[in-house]
């Protein structure tokens, strides 16, 4: 019978991305990740969907249509994207960067609302 050893180590990893320039995501990594560790960006992200997810409290309903309601809720909230970065933006409609003080949304999945906005409709 063979003897299997295993071995662990944790291995923290950090990445930033940008749609613009490698220069512009080391730009986005200091910004948003920095000197963070990732309990701290763990704690952040929970307590942002954590006061999403709780400016609704359901009562009554079964877990499934519980579970229905704030999965749709969740949907909701993942989109619009802003792709903008310190004011500009790649815009894939004519491939090129622009320069805009605005914030540039994409992806709203418009096509997906069955998955989002017809669940809370319904309900």
């Amino acid at each position: 019978m063979p003897i299997c050893i295993s071995f662990y180590r944790e291995v923290e990893f950090k990445y930033a991305i940008s749609y613009i320039s490698p220069e512009q995501a080391k730009r986005n990594y200091d910004k948003e990740l920095g000197k963070s560790n990732f309990q701290s960006v763990l704690d952040a992200g929970k307590l942002a969907w954590s006061k999403v997810m709780s400016q609704i409290k359901v009562e009554g309903g079964t877990e499934g249509q519980k579970r229905s309601f704030y999965t749709a809720l969740y949907r909701c909230y993942e989109r619009m994207v802003d792709i903008s970065e310190d004011s500009t933006y790649y815009s894939g409609f004519d491939k090129k960067i622009h320069k805009d003080s605005r914030n540039f949304y994409v992806d709203d999945w418009s096509w997906d609302t069955y998955l989002a906005q017809h669940p809370l409709r319904i309900i």
